[in-house]
């Protein structure tokens, strides 16, 4: 077996090889140097088998050690390069008596699959190198753009510190002065004042209670991000709790409050008493005219579902549903319902800021859970709420203050 080059050098030879050859190291040497035969005869032949997909068969003579010549039949075959840019590289099978040439194809087969698997494997270490550095590439953009937006979210956190300190005393001391003297005005000067004047009073001091009610209810959720650390947290408590603050509405109301068994979970307990508060109260509020509000509360835990867990235990949640029998929502106005200052009734029909939703919502994200909401127009709500049972030893990053459109007019 020798292994050649297309022009004819040798570059490997097996010792049977070696020693039909008359030189002692014939590696690096052309055939022409150690056969008998016409350079042209040599020429031609290897030229065949460089252009062949084929064996080619033909004959050799080589010259031997004692300086005699024989004749050998030649297999000859390409061995198929595994990249363009390779050198042709001839395999050529010396036999002294007629053999298949099968087995010698078989085994060209062999060795240029396995060159086309060598050179797959570089290919694909080359592609594992590159995709390497792209990802470090990757990460490190990713980095560089965290850190900028928590400088961002730090700034906007600051920021709307700074605005709920001027919320919690500029803006109220002059809504408590107008009350307090609109109040003066209405019992001093109210048998001077005609009708329209009374109702023009009336409604700045009602402007005035609602002004104050929606900054305290900002002032709510701008406290969401800054909440107390997480500790075990029995919602069943929490719940008897926030029945016996509105046990005086749920009594004006006529109102049947069903409440099942509900687990211990890691929360803030003041913002669970604040999410359960407003949701029971958006179920006692948005009921149908004539028709006792029943409000039913269920708990349970569950396995996680993708992407519901946040930070927090991967394992299970606690599902908790707060259902209805009001007005209901048509569901495409799902989103909005959350979202800042939207209310989907006039505040003729219903009290209240757009508020209060929006507040469940930051509470549960800053708990690493989510809220949504089923219902039909005329059949009742049923707002379901999937929070962590158990946390990472870091919280989830608050989400930073989403934009809202105030929609309201005086």
């Amino acid at each position: 077996m020798l292994l050649v080059s297309g022009a004819g050098r040798v570059l490997a030879l097996n010792p049977p090889a070696a020693a039909a050859l008359a030189a002692a190291e014939p590696v690096g040497l052309y055939l022409t140097d150690l056969a008998a035969d016409p350079p042209e005869k040599l020429a031609r032949y290897l030229g065949a088998c460089s252009r062949s997909r084929a064996m080619v068969l033909g004959a050799l003579t080589l010259r031997r050690p004692d300086g005699q010549t024989r004749t050998w039949r030649c297999e000859g075959a390409v061995l198929r390069p595994w990249s363009p840019e390779a050198t042709t590289l001839l395999m050529l099978r010396l036999r002294s008596r007629e053999a298949a040439g099968r087995r010698f194809a078989l085994l060209n087969d062999k060795i240029a699959a396995l060159s086309r698997q060598v050179h797959e494997r570089l290919e694909a270490e080359a592609a594992l190198r590159r995709a390497h550095e792209q990802l470090e590439e990757r990460v490190a953009e990713r980095t560089a753009a965290l850190s900028r937006a928590n400088a961002e979210l730090e700034r906007s956190n600051r920021a709307l510190e700074e605005f709920a300190s001027v919320a919690s005393h500029d803006l109220q001391e002059p809504l408590r002065k107008i009350q307090v003297f609109g109040t003066f005005l209405g019992e001093r000067e109210a048998r001077h004042l005609d009708p329209e004047g009374r109702a023009y009073l009336a409604r700045m001091l009602h402007a005035a209670r609602r002004m104050q009610t929606l900054i305290t209810d900002l002032l709510k959720l701008s406290r969401v991000a800054a909440g107390r650390p997480l500790v075990p947290v029995d919602l069943d408590e929490v719940v008897r709790g926030v029945l016996a603050d509105l046990e005086a509405r749920i009594a004006q109301e006529a109102a049947r409050v069903e409440v099942g068994p509900l687990p211990v979970i890691e929360a803030d307990p003041l913002q669970m008493r604040q999410l359960l508060q407003n949701l029971i109260g958006n179920a006692l509020k948005f009921h149908r005219p004539g028709v006792p509000p029943v409000v039913r509360i269920s708990g349970e835990v569950v396995p996680a579902p993708q992407g519901a867990a946040g930070d927090g235990d991967a394992r299970t949640c606690c599902r908790i549903e707060v259902a209805d029998n009001g007005i209901g929502f048509d569901e495409q106005y799902r989103d909005r319902i959350f979202t800042l200052f939207q209310r989907l009734h006039g505040r003729g029909s219903y009290e209240g800021t757009g508020v209060g939703l929006a507040i469940c919502q930051r509470i549960v994200e800053r708990h690493g859970g989510r809220i949504t909401a089923r219902s039909r127009p005329g059949e009742g709500a049923t707002f379901v709420v999937l929070l962590p049972v158990a946390h990472a030893q870091t919280e989830p990053a608050p989400p930073p203050p989403a934009a809202a459109s105030v929609q309201e007019t005086a």
